[in-house]
């Protein structure tokens, strides 16, 4: 008969530190070791950041590279507003062929280098509509391409970026700019709007390509232009320029273009223009004007009645009958009277009173007889 298996002793408390490392002694106390501490973390490395972390050292300050100064700006995206029917089209035609030629606009101080630029415009036929109005603003046609492919956003991105790096594209237009959203995005949802256009946003960063966006206004009267673009006000929020197309209030036969927004450099000048028949073709093209005073939000605002104007003009003529004056207390007591800003702009104007003058005063047609200035 074998020995009886000797039953093992169960661990004390002792056994179970003294394999974790703790000083043992059997006559004595138990000492506990100091627990041993994680080494420390590595120090920080400006090289080693990951992925989609960047140090505000690393980056280096850039200036806004202008492709029109206050308009349009390389790598941003920009959006033309306005109503149907008022030469949006003619405008972004006069534009690209501006650029395909590289002659300057309007309140650019040097012409730009030639650009290729790109049209995304389903809803002109390329033929007899998108092609005669470039040869109307004398487009150097071997600078632009129509990319018919490009139908939907954020879908075709991949698509519209590989043609901007293949054909190295300084600019393409999109109009309209709602036409190109999915179906899965709601036009008048702010959320939507910005999830469908942060790529193309991105898209213009990573290429330093110019977008030019193209929508119609809604359909409310007065309030400030900027929330008059259609849909979500997303729109106006993600681009970094926007500029409205509007009839001018002094001449409706003329037109208007006034920034509603630039987050890139200051506020530049409303510009003058109007549309003619060019000379040996059937469509109309830009003709610049002048600079004026006019904002976006005077140009598309409700339609002014005539009594207003009247009424705004015969408070200058009896406010100034005596003499000049400051021109603060001209607009407070214009204000008291009720008169807005916007028709009392339009009443200094058709008077004939300086803008820029301090003080204003009628000139002297105006003034009545014995009445200095």
């Amino acid at each position: 008969m074998g020995k009886p298996t000797k039953t093992p002793k169960r661990p004390d408390e002792n056994d179970k530190r003294r394999k974790l490392g703790t000083n043992y002694d059997p006559e004595a106390e138990l000492v506990e070791l100091p627990p041993e501490l994680p080494p420390p973390d590595p120090a920080p490395s400006t090289g080693g950041q990951p992925k989609g972390v960047r140090c505000m050292a690393d980056i280096k300050p850039e200036s806004v590279r202008w492709l029109w100064p206050g308009y349009l700006a390389a790598g941003k995206l920009a959006l033309l507003v306005g109503d149907p029917g008022l030469g949006k089209s003619t405008l972004t035609c006069e534009i690209v062929a501006r650029f395909s030629r590289g002659e300057a606009l309007p309140g650019a101080q040097t012409p730009a280098a030639p650009l290729v630029c790109g049209l995304c415009c389903p809803e002109d036929d390329p033929g007899d509509t998108i092609r005669p109005r470039l040869d109307a603003a004398a487009v150097d046609v071997q600078r632009v391409f129509v990319l018919d492919h490009v139908r939907t956003f954020p879908d075709d991105l991949e698509s519209l970026e590989s043609e901007i790096r293949r054909l190295s594209l300084g600019l393409v237009v999109i109009d309209p700019i709602m036409s190109f959203l999915s179906g899965k995005h709601d036009s008048h949802r702010d959320q939507d709007v910005r999830r469908a256009l942060t790529p193309l946003v991105e898209l213009a960063q990573r290429t330093g390509c110019a977008v030019l966006a193209v929508m119609h206004l809604n359909k409310k009267l007065g309030g400030p232009a900027i929330y008059r673009a259609g849909g979500s006000i997303g729109f106006i929020g993600i681009a970094r320029t926007a500029m409205l197309l509007a009839k001018d209030p002094d001449d409706r036969k003329h037109r208007v273009l006034a920034q509603v927004k630039n987050n890139l450099s200051r506020e530049r000048k409303a510009q003058r223009l109007r549309l003619e028949t060019a000379p040996g073709h059937e469509v109309a093209r830009v003709v610049w004007m002048d600079e004026c005073e006019l904002t976006a939000d005077d140009v598309c605002g409700a339609p002014e009645n005539g009594s207003a104007l009247e009424d705004a003009k015969a408070f200058l003529c009896e406010f100034l009958a005596d003499g000049p004056k400051p021109r603060a207390a001209v607009l407070a007591a214009a204000r008291r009277e009720g008169h807005s800003d916007r028709t009392l702009r339009r009443a200094r104007a058709a008077l004939g009173i300086l803008s820029w003058a301090d003080p204003w005063a009628l000139p002297a047609e105006q003034a009545p007889k014995g009445a200095e200035g």
